[in-house]
This record gives structure tokens, C-alpha cells and sequence, in this order.
């Protein structure tokens, strides 16, 4: 029998995840297009001060291949690219990888077979064209163009105004009166990079940049929660926490999940966009998991912060970042580096919040903040995240917006056959939620997940747009496009017919009555090894061997 041909369009973290499932299934020919000269991703264009802020390494490895070498606990650019280099040799992925070409059109096929058409130039500018039968987008959530905004008078300012990916091409960063326009985790590494240090991290070791900046000044539209790396006298790493489903109240929502399935809700849990359930097969189908999210969301009104989780997160009375709403309402939070929060008490950083740019005249930005200005400024970078310009199938780019592509489970959409995009997976453990996306595509294309009609995939994608849109307090637009780790995988793992407690789970025969197993899941700092990539993939094959050709619903 012929394989069937598959094309993943990129080598990131989401394409070489792709690359690896893909071919571990035996039945497809992969291709994967770069356009790049080299694997990483967005870790390739990376400034060389950038290290992981979302998660530490202990959290962000593929499930089943730990890093190599020892890292940091926050891993470098360097270190990561070195790990993503070892991860494509060691699962014979860098022979499937066509370097500096880039897909500029995907079209329907018409050799008859259903799947698409793919446009490629070279880097030496010729094109050809190729058919596949599926095609997986792992382009990346942050390789779109980048969002500088457009402000009144930047002809007339006189001094650079550029986007945060453009500081590893100049030295505009070190020039003694810079503004960092933004609020997500690109303008503190810009804010912390003012001063040659990211986490303990020195750069440009040189006589000319080892001097304090004369005026470093942050501008921010929406304050999100900076919490600090380490609390308790230094000893507790705080991105430990997320790690536990009590940090989420998660347990009690997956076991009404395995339980009650999709449902497990009333109708008063259904917003007014919600659809009726559907008879779909032998069972109910539902776009249960939306209005889960929903339900969360519409118990937790906006609410100003309490005065114990601004202590304990380090707050203090006066403080100019202070959150204007509580963790309750899924405000985006971002690790602080390390010395950063006494920088600006100490008016290093002199934090101008909640407020904008309204206009540009000669070095000097005009804010909304009772006419406030700021004068003789050397330089102006916007952190502001970037515009996606993804390449979809013609007909599709409407889509698209500015925050990414909203999709059913975050993977398909149903306009779109035949095809699953994973640059929209980001959470706390990226390539878990990479992986158990990939585990549920693969699971689809071998016809043991049916999907629920369109109208109910539409109607989820619309309910989870309005809550991705709503947390993003930051000016960071990219933040509107993660997952959160715990419902996303336990989703997951209940559509693939296994368990989602995944501590519970090796316990094995006595997991659902013994106290300590229930304990462990509890309490136990989950990681990518508990998703690791053979155990799932055993376990799916149970599964498909116990309900032999019967489809999973």
C-alpha cells in the first residue's frame, strides 16, 4: 500500500513534534518545509539574551526526550536550539527537512485525491509546486509580522523606532534614553536587557555597555500579574506551582469529566452562544469543553486583587504595576526576572502604566496620561508582539486575525479538511500540549475520534475566541492565542478513550479506590514524563485493540 503524504510547514518546536508523530505512525511520507537555514523556529531569530519565561526546563522538553545536557533552570537560546537540533537527529527527522523554502501558497489539489496543492520557493528563487494528502501549520505563534503600531508624528521623531525582533540586528537597545512600549514577557526581557542582565545572565561584556542606562522608561497599556521567580526567603521556585492540579482546582473538573462525560453541565452552564447537544452516533455530542471555560469564567466576575495575593506575590502599597483585576479572572500572569521589580521601585525603570503613545514630535512621546510627555529620547521598541500573516489554503485568510487562528480544540477548524495547525498550543508545558495535539490529529486521521458536527465545532471556537481575547490584559497580543494545560490535556486524553489522571493512572489496577493514588494526583508535580510519547501511544493501541474497529466518541 502507497503512504500518504504529509506536509508540516516548519521546524519548531511544533513542526519537529509533527515530524515525530508522523513518522513513528509508519504510513506517511513527511515532508516539512523551513525557512530557515536551520531547526528552532522562532528560537532561531530569537535575541541572544532571550531564555525560557513560561516554564522551567524541568517542563519544557518533548514528552520522553529530556535535554541532552545540563541547563539552566530557565534554558537559554543557545541551549534550546541545542536540544531541538539533538531531538530532529535522534528521531531521523533532518533528512525529511528542506531548508530555506518557504510554502507561499496552499491550494486545492486537482489530480483528483482530496488534500492540497502546496506553492514552494527556494532560496535560490525557484518555485515548484507538490501535492500532499495533509498538511499540518506548525508556522508559529510568533513568526507573524511585527505589530508597530502606527502613531501619529514617527516621521518627524528623529531617533529609531523599531519592533523587539530587530534589536539582535543593532545596538539601539544600549543608547542612554530608551522607551519599551509593552506589557508581556519580550518587554521585560528588553527592559532587563537595558541593563546586560536576564536572570542572572550577563551579555555584552563590554567596557561601553557595562554602564547603567541614563533613562530607561516602560510604557504599558494593561498591567498583567509579574510574579516573582522565587518566594519564601528564595527557597520556593514559584513556576513549580503550576505543575499542580490544586494550583488549577482541575481535579474535581476532569473527574466530572471522566464520570459524567459531556453531560456533565446544566443549562443554566451554557452562554446564549452555546448549541443544543447533538445525536451524534450512539452517544451525545456537545461542545462541552467551551462551555466548561465558560463556566469557570462566568463564576469569577471581574474583581479588583486581594491584598494576600498581591503579598504574596510580592506587591507593595505604591507599586506602579499593580494588577487591576484578580488571578480569579485568568488575567495573563508573567514570571518577573529576578532584580526587576526593585528596579522599578527604585525608579531605574520609571513605569508609566496604563497608559499609550498618542503621538511622536522631535525625540519626544506625547502619552494619554494627562498630556504626559517624555523628552529627549534616543530610541523607541515596541514589544507589541506581531500580526499573524500565516499561509492558509486560498479562500481561508479571513481567518485569520490578528491574534492567530481560532480552531475547534485549538487544532482544526472545520472550513478547513484535511489540514491542523499547532502554533496555537502554547501553555505552561508547550510541548506536552504540542504533543497530546498531535497524539488527537493522528488519532483522527486513522478514524478512531469522530468529530462533532460543524455547527458545534463553530460554536465552541466562537465561545473560546471571546475568553482567549478577554484574558489578554497585556499589550501583547500573542498572549491570546495558549491553552491551558490541564483542561486542554485532560480533553485530550478523554477524546483518545485514556485516562486523564495521569499520576492515578500508574497506579495501576488500584488507582480509582486507593486514597494515596488519589493523594499523588493531587499533590504530585506533574511533567512531560507523565505524558511521555511510548506510554500514550501504548495506550491508545490498547484501546484501539480492545474496541477493534470501533470508532472513539
Amino acid at each position: 500500500m502507497t503512504n500518504r503524504k504529509v506536509a508540516v510547514i516548519g521546524s519548531g518546536v511544533a513542526g519537529l513534534c509533527a515530524a515525530r508523530h508522523f513518522l513513528h505512525e509508519g504510513s506517511w511520507d513527511v515532508v516539512v518545509f523551513e525557512i530557515n537555514s536551520s531547526v528552532g523556529g522562532v528560537w532561531v531569530k530569537a535575541n541572544d539574551f532571550v531564555c525560557l519565561h513560561s516554564s522551567p526546563s524541568n517542563g519544557y522538553y518533548f514528552p520522553g526526550f529530556p535535554f541532552q545536557e545540563k541547563v539552566n533552570e530557565f534554558a537559554t537560546k543557545s541551549q534550546i536550539q541545542r536540544y531541538l537540533e539533538s531531538f530532529a537527529c535522534e528521531f531521523v527527522i533532518m533528512d525529511k527537512i528542506r531548508f530555506r523554502s518557504k510554502v507561499v501558497q496552499i491550494s486545492p489539489r486537482t489530480d483528483g485525491p482530496r488534500g492540497w496543492k502546496l506553492t514552494v520557493v527556494e532560496w535560490t528563487g525557484d518555485s515548484y509546486q507538490q501535492e500532499f494528502d495533509f498538511v499540518v501549520s506548525a508556522q508559529g505563534a510568533y513568526s507573524g509580522i511585527p505589530n508597530i503600531p502606527q502613531i501619529p508624528g514617527h516621521e518627524s521623531f528623529g531617533a529609531p523606532i523599531l519592533h523587539s525582533s530587530q534589536l539582535s540586528k543593532n545596538n539601539h537597545i544600549q543608547l542612554p534614553n530608551v522607551v519599551i512600549v509593552g506589557g508581556g514577557k519580550t518587554a521585560l526581557d528588553c527592559l532587563m536587557h537595558r541593563f546586560n542582565e536576564h536572570d542572572g545572565i550577563m551579555y555584552h561584556a563590554s567596557s561601553s555597555s557595562s554602564h547603567v542606562p541614563q533613562q530607561t522608561h516602560w510604557v504599558s497599556r494593561r498591567t498583567a500579574w509579574y510574579y516573582p521567580q522565587r518566594v519564601f526567603f528564595n527557597c520556593f521556585n514559584v513556576m513549580s506551582i503550576l505543575g499542580y492540579r490544586f494550583a488549577f482546582m482541575s481535579v474535581w473538573d476532569a473527574f466530572r469529566l471522566v464520570v459524567f462525560g459531556d453531560d456533565a453541565r446544566s443549562e443554566s452552564e451554557l452562554d446564549e452562544t452555546s448549541t443544543p447537544e447533538h445525536d451524534h452516533g450512539s452517544k451525545k455530542e456537545s461542545s462541552w469543553f467551551s462551555s466548561f471555560l465558560w463556566r469557570r469564567k462566568a463564576a469569577t466576575p471581574v474583581t479588583p486583587p486581594s491584598w494576600l495575593s498581591l503579598y504574596l506575590f510580592g506587591y507593595r502599597a505604591g507599586d506602579s504595576m499593580i494588577p487591576t483585576t484578580s488571578l480569579s479572572n485568568q488575567c495573563a500572569a508573567i514570571m518577573q526576572p529576578t532584580t526587576f521589580l526593585s528596579k522599578v521601585r527604585s525608579n531605574s525603570i520609571q513605569h508609566h502604566p496604563q497608559t499609550t503613545i498618542t503621538r511622536f514630535s522631535h525625540r519626544t512621546i506625547h502619552l494619554s496620561n494627562n498630556n504626559t510627555q517624555i523628552n529627549n529620547i534616543d530610541a523607541v521598541v515596541f514589544a507589541t508582539g506581531t500580526i499573524q500573516n500565516m499561509v492558509v489554503p486560498d479562500g481561508f485568510k479571513g481567518l485569520v486575525e490578528s491574534n492567530g487562528l481560532f480552531l475547534y480544540r485549538h487544532l482544526v477548524h472545520p472550513e478547513i479538511p484535511d489540514m491542523a495547525f499547532c502554533q496555537g498550543l502554547g501553555s505552561t508545558m508547550t510541548p506536552v500540549t504540542i504533543s497530546m495535539g498531535l497524539h488527537w490529529i493522528t488519532a483522527i486521521l486513522r478514524n478512531e475520534i469522530l468529530l462533532p458536527p460543524a455547527e458545534t465545532q463553530i460554536s465552541e471556537i466562537k465561545n473560546l475566541k471571546r475568553m482567549q481575547i478577554e484574558r489578554a490584559c497585556t499589550d501583547d497580543a500573542d498572549l491570546a492565542n495558549r491553552v491551558e494545560f490541564f483542561p486542554f490535556c485532560d480533553r485530550v486524553c478523554l477524546d483518545l478513550g485514556i485516562c486523564p489522571f495521569r499520576k492515578l493512572n500508574r497506579w495501576g489496577i488500584t488507582k480509582w479506590w486507593n486514597p494515596l493514588a488519589w493523594v499523588h494526583e493531587v499533590v504530585g508535580c506533574y511533567s512531560p514524563d507523565d505524558y511521555d510519547f511510548d506510554i500514550i501511544d501504548a495506550e491508545i493501541r490498547s484501546i484501539r485493540r480492545e474496541k477493534g474497529d470501533e470508532i472513539i466518541k
